[in-house]
């Protein structure tokens, strides 16, 4: 199951790179991390 979803994110991403004017980021964020910080700075 975790491969599907990694391959699904990496599907995700490659979408996204061949598609920059749908505006969409996909941001990584660490375990443990405040997740609306990563969010602002990447705005």
């Amino acid at each position: 199951r975790e491969f599907e979803i990694t391959g699904d994110l990496h599907n995700a991403q490659l979408l996204i790179f061949e598609n920059p004017k749908w505006g969409i980021s996909l941001i990584e964020v660490d375990e443990g991390s405040d997740i609306s910080e990563h969010i602002l700075d990447s705005m």
